[in-house]
């Protein structure tokens, strides 16, 4: 019986033991194959709320760090030991925090 793999976003070959599985998606290339590099991303200025969980394994929290250097006008948020449902699991926190986002003209200065 085949067993689902434990960890559905790492990219293997079918029997691929884990020592030659490759580290992961890449950031950078999301599921619909597009790749975006650091000067496409450079010339997004909109401000933009960049949220995650800690201990989020559905989109790793190293994405949202790099995403959040790589646009100019992007505020990160990262919260403790929460997952992807981050913004489920500290509602109030994340409502003041984004409504303070949508309401600045200078958001986190």
């Amino acid at each position: 019986m085949d067993l689902p793999d434990p960890h559905p976003f790492r990219h293997t070959t079918d029997h691929q033991p884990d020592s030659q599985a490759s580290a992961g998606p890449d950031p950078a290339r999301p599921h619909n194959g597009q790749t975006f590099t650091d000067a496409a991303l450079a010339r997004i200025t909109a401000p933009t709320l960049v949220v995650n969980g800690r201990r989020d394994i559905m989109i790793p929290t190293i994405n949202s760090y790099l995403l959040a250097q790589h646009l100019p006008n992007a505020q990160l948020i990262v919260y403790p030991d929460s997952g992807h449902g981050s913004i489920f699991q500290y509602p109030d926190l994340f409502v003041s925090q984004a409504a303070r986002f949508l309401d600045a003209d200078q958001p986190f200065s």
